[in-house]
Order: structure tokens, then sequence, then C-alpha cells
């Protein structure tokens, strides 16, 4: 119990990640053992009083740092100051951001917006044409409460906002409002009015996502101001080779001005100390997990006044600073505190798992209901119920042998368990590359500007497998091989097919971590990830293939081809929610010709749609091995293979009986062999563990279809 220990200091614990809150759970559960501990909790945005209350009404210090000041701007001061207009467009109605399941909506954010959408419509130019006698704007005040009370609208406090500022800024800002997206060009007119006539110092400009950063990017060079030497414009994205990410750092030389464009990276992982100018797009990025749908949706959402406060940070670390917010006050004033925090937005079984094993604390509902914001109980249930059905936890919530192994495994169960299955499978080294890349990231980047060849790059890097996984693959198998002939061919590689040497020195890390668990827990008998005995089949794709399946399932959607040779079209279907899309990243995105009817896939996300990241195409012994429980059905004298009731396969019966007798022996030896691990002998083909493998990998290598 942290004997040795004496204060136990938790630094930016703001943040609310899932590890931290689990933390925080043991941390209190400790202090009524050890009442002689003492916990010091730090943050610089920190809601202090519900952390006080969490911990009993502890103490709460506050300690004044040294910072410069910092001027703010809103919306309607930023459009006021550089006069600007956007263009007119088409008005829509206000309608709630949602989406819908069965016959019912389900509206986001939906009591903020509404609140918003009450009091926002108060026009300045509504009030004057009812209320006010034209150019008398000392009865302003009371034209506004008088055309609230009849109207219905909430107070708004923010009134003063229609005397303060002119007709046209009143107009502009309420364009700029109803407009759903961040106005780019106001952000470069802004910039521009910096650059003419403010002081020296760097500019950051928080935008959500990759579009947002390279259209701004493509929006300045157009301008022949900022094409010149006296300015340098530099991305920060994960998508950016980090090479060229290493210059935000740099202090340029005198009379070069510094333009980052940047995610809500910028905001507290990395600190740029030149920055005098913050642009404060308003909006973040968020994953949230729908939790009815069992469906993850990442949406742009409006920033919480904590995220504010951090991106005003930024500004005037080495001198007195200016922050301009592109959202008006109203919508200020109605923004959250802070963000939700994870465990409330992300699915939770790779911590139900790691609460079973890792940290022996019984009922999982139990220990998550003393969180500080405790998940609601579908989520958890939903959660267990997956976990079950993954085999990783029995129907009494205790852990599986699978489950076991899983939650010693640094990664998502699914990951965990296409790990367990390409040891057992002797296929070790292209799935731990896999499994690096999912848990982390893919290698490759897009230099803006270069998009299109980035993706043909990738394609080539495919070799036609139709299967991300294993353009992974190959991609760090060839850089690999340019490594080993020196660091100018792995430049160049690495170069020539837009990928990050950084990312892939680190999935290489991961491949050699993750071997290292496979060895303590007995599956290999070594840590090298390409040791000879665990990688007997690595050169075999469709084995691959099936082992993505085993690890994936029942991430599977269904392919319809058009075989119209003027139209050619292919639709996806999945069981749970019908038509979606292949996201444009993949390597699947634009293929009209596919060799089976089935993908399996890592990530299923609602955006502007249901997109599907990183899939592959699947054969049915694939699925028919690897995937649910198999059944056997008559349809007019043929034999019906189908994978848990909706996957069918029609076969003669000898071939669906055959199937599904090996499919019980390979379940069989496969839970014996995660009950008690130990190194496939490859060398000894009399054995039954190797000839039953044997014969299903022949199966899968051979047969196109049962």
């Amino acid at each position: 119990m942290l004997s040795s220990i004496s204060h136990l200091v938790l630094d930016e614990i703001h943040e609310r990640n899932l590890q931290s809150d689990v933390l925080l759970i043991i941390v209190k559960d400790l202090l009524s053992l050890r009442d002689d501990l003492k916990i010091i909790l730090m943050s610089a945005t920190l809601n202090a009083d519900k952390f006080s209350k969490y911990f009993d009404r502890c103490p709460m210090i506050h300690i004044p740092g040294f910072t410069f000041p910092v001027e703010e701007f809103l919306l309607e001061d930023v459009v006021q100051m550089i006069r600007y207009r956007p263009q007119k467009k088409e008005q829509k109605p206000w309608r709630k951001k949602g989406f819908w399941q069965g016959q019912n909506f389900r509206p986001e954010k939906e009591e903020k917006e509404a609140e918003y959408a009450e009091s926002w419509p108060c026009y300045a130019r509504t009030l004057k044409e009812r209320y006010c006698e034209r150019g008398r704007r000392l009865r302003f005040n009371h034209a506004v409460l008088l055309f609230g009370v009849k109207e219905k609208k909430k107070p708004c406090s923010h009134i003063s906002m229609f005397y303060r500022y002119s007709d046209d800024t009143i107009e502009a800002v309420e364009m700029l409002d109803s407009n759903e997206k961040i106005d780019l060009e106001l952000i470069a007119s802004l910039i521009r009015q910096i650059v003419l006539n403010e002081g020296e110092g760097a500019i950051l400009v928080f935008l959500p996502g990759w579009d947002g950063i390279s259209s701004l990017n493509d929006l300045l060079m157009a301008q022949q101001m900022f094409r010149s030497d006296r300015f340098v414009i530099i991305p920060l994205h994960s998508l950016m080779p980090t090479v060229n990410q290493t210059q935000v750092f740099k202090k340029p030389p005198p009379g070069v001005r510094k333009i980052v464009i940047a995610t809500n990276i910028a905001e507290t992982s990395i600190t740029i100390d030149d920055v005098v100018y913050v642009i404060d797009g308003g909006k973040i990025k968020e994953t949230h997990f729908d939790t009815n749908n069992n469906i993850s949706t990442m949406t742009e959402e409006w920033v919480s006044l904590a995220n504010a406060k951090q991106r005003r940070g930024r500004a005037g670390r080495v001198c007195p600073g200016k922050c301009y917010h592109l959202y008006n006050g109203l919508r200020a004033s109605l923004m959250d505190a802070y963000q939700l925090p994870e465990i409330l937005r992300t699915p939770l079984e790779e911590l139900c798992l790691q609460i079973k094993v890792i940290l022996k604390l019984g009922s999982i509902a139990r220990f998550l209901e003393k969180a500080l914001d405790p998940p609601t109980e579908k989520a958890v249930s939903l959660a267990i119920k997956n976990l079950m059905d993954l085999n990783a936890l029995d129907h009494a919530e205790n852990l599986t042998a699978l489950g076991f192994h899983l939650a010693r495994l640094p990664v998502e169960p699914h990951i965990g368990k296409l790990i367990l299955f390409g040891a057992m499978l002797g296929c070790l080294d292209p799935v731990l590359t896999i499994a690096a890349s999912l848990s982390f990231k893919d290698p490759f980047f897009i230099p803006l500007g270069k998009e299109k060849m980035a993706d043909m790059r990738r394609k080539v890097l495919s070799r036609n497998s139709k299967s991300d996984h294993l353009t992974i693959i190959n991609a760090f198998q060839g850089w690999e091989q340019a490594k080993q002939r020196g660091a100018r061919y792995e430049r160049e590689y690495c170069w020539d097919n837009f990928l990050s040497a950084n990312t892939l020195q680190m999935l290489q890390n991961m491949k050699g971590q993750f071997a290292e668990h496979l060895m303590h827990a007995g599956f290999v008998s070594s840590p090298d990830p390409k040791d000879p005995k665990s990688n007997v089949n690595s050169d075999n794709e469709k084995l691959i293939k099936a082992v993505i399946v085993a690890g994936l399932y029942p991430k599977v959607a269904k392919i319809r081809q058009s075989f119209s040779k003027k139209n050619p079209r292919v639709k996806v279907y999945t069981q749970s929610d019908g038509k979606v899309s292949i996201h444009p990243k993949s390597v699947n995105a634009e293929e009209q010709e596919f060799n089976y009817k089935w993908l399996i896939y890592h990530l299923k996300m609602r955006t502007s749609s249901i997109f599907l990241y990183d899939c592959t195409e699947v054969s049915p012994f694939s699925l028919l091995f690897f995937g649910g429980d198999i059944t056997i059905q008559k349809d007019e004298g043929d034999e019906m293979v189908a994978v848990d009731q909706w996957i069918v396969f029609r076969c003669p019966a000898r071939i669906a009986h055959l199937v599904k007798s090996l499919k019980k022996e390979l379940d069989s030896l496969l839970e014996e062999k995660i009950l008690n691990p130990a190194p496939v002998d490859w060398q000894n083909s009399q054995s039954k563990d190797c000839a039953v493998i044997s014969a299903i990998i022949d199966l899968i290598t051979t047969q196109e279809k049962p």
C-alpha cells in the first residue's frame, strides 16, 4: 500500500482520461487505509471544488503564477475590428444535430442548443423594425426586453451587443453563427490584419481537424503576400510528417512571421514559446460512444471554457498577447465548463479487463460506481456483454483463460486476441505489425498539396491485397529492408512512400514489447518478433487475413457489387447499421472488384455518415473457422452453413459437415493452447495440434469457397 511513500503528487489531473479517473478511485480507497498519506492534486484548469468534494471536502490552495496579460476578443469584436462581411448563403432553418434511432430522433447536446436557439434569435433587425425609433439607441435595452417578453425568449445577458456594434457587424455575426462550419476566410482576413497592424510574434490558429488545416493553408498560400519568405506556415497535425513539425519550436529570423495552424494538440501537449497571437476557432473534434447503437461517433463540437482558457494561455508566454475567439458572447456563456470525461464517452472493455485482473478489484460495476463521474449502468453492462461475447468473461463475470491473457496485453481486447492468434498460428511478426498500428496509428502521413500522390503510394503498397492491414505490413517490411541498407535509403524510402520513420520506429518498439509479453505468458519461445519458430506461416497472406478475422470478429460487413460495365458500383452493409461507407483513406475506398463478399474492419464510426476504418477483404473459410458459431441449415436439397445466423454460405452437405467438425476441433485445440500456453511444434507433423491447424490452413489457402 505504498508504505514507503509519504506524499503522492498527481499533476494535470484536469485531463480526466480513463487512467487518471481509475487512479483517483484507487487513491481514494487507499486513504481509508493510510490516513498518514498526503495526496496533492494539481492542475492549471482544475475544477477544484468538485475534486475537493470527492475527497471529503479536502482543502484547496490557489497558487498564482506569473503570466503576461492576454487581451481577449469575441466574434463580434473581430468582425467589427476587421470590418468583415461574410458571403451571403442560403439561410437554412435551425435544426438540432443528432441522428435517427429507429423512428426516434436522438439529438446531441439538446439542452444547450435549445437554450441557445431560444436566446439568440433576438435579432437586431427585427428589434429595430418592431420597437425602436430609427437612430435612437437609448431605448434599445428596453426594446430587447419587450421583444423577449412578447416572443417568450429566455433572458439574454448579452443584449448590449445590439447597441455596442454596428448594424453591419450584427448582421455579419448572425450570418457567421448560422453556419455550422468555421469561416476560414474570416481567419485569413484576421491573420492579414494582425500581420499589417500588430507587433511581432508568432500566430497560433486552432482548428478542429485536417480538412480545416489544409484548406486554411491553401487559402493563405493563394495570396502572394504569404508566399514570400517573410512568412513560415507550419501545419501541426498527426497526419503531417514529424520532420516538418519540428520547425514549430524554432524561432524564425528577424522579420519573419511564424504562423502555426494546429488542432487541440497545441493546447497542452506542446508549448510554442514565441506565440503572441492566438486565433481560437472554437471547435474541437470529439469522439463519443453511443451505447444504444454500439458505435463510436466523431463530431465537431464547441470547446469547453477550460479548453478556451488553455488556448488563451498559449499567448502571452513571453510578452503581452492577444486571443481572438471566433464565437459570440452568448455562445461563450452557454459553453460547458469542462470537456466530458473520457470515462463517459468511450468503450469500457479494456478498462473492465484491467479492473478484473490487474487491479483484482472484484465487481466491475461496483468499482466504477466510485468514480468521480461514474459511467452509466448501460455503458458498463454493454462492455461486460461484449467481453462475454469475446469469451473474455464467463456469465458470472469471472475471467476466462482468454480474458486473463487479454488483460495482460497493453491493448484493447480485440487487438489482444489478434496477437494471441498470430502467435498460435505461426505468423507472429506481420500480425504484431498490424496490432501495433491499430493500437497506435498507421505510419502514413499526408503532405499538404500531395494528398492524391500519397493515396496513390498507399494503393501501390497494398499490392492488390484489398487490405489496409496488409498494406501496413508491406510498408513496414519495405522500411525494414531500406533501413538495413543504410540511413540514406531509409530516408528516401520513407519520403517516397509518405511514411513517418518515427512512427515506424515506435511500431517496431511496440512489437518487441508484445513479443516479450507473449514469451512470458508461454505462447512463444523468443522475445524476437522475427524468430523463425514463430513465423513459419508469415508469408501466407490468406492465413494472416484469417487471423485478422479471429481478432476483430464480429466486425464484419457484406459487399454487394453491381457488375454493370457502364456504372460498376459497390455497396457495403453491416448487420446492425444497414448501408455504410468505406472511409476514403482506405485502399478499398475506390475498389470496384472484390474477390469475396465480406470485409472485416477495425473501427466503425459515425461522422457525416457511418464509415468503416481499416478493412480487409476476407474469404468464406476465414469466417467459418475464425468467426462465430456455425449452424447447418437445409435449403432445397443443398446445405447452408451459417455463422451466427447471418453470414450464410451454400455448399454440399459433405463440405458443410467437414467444416463444422474441423471448426469444433480447432476451437478445442485453441482453448487448450490458451489454458496451457506453449509454442506449437511445427516440426512434428504427426502431432494432433499440427495436423488440425495444417488442415485448416490448407483449406483457407487453397480453397476459394466451401
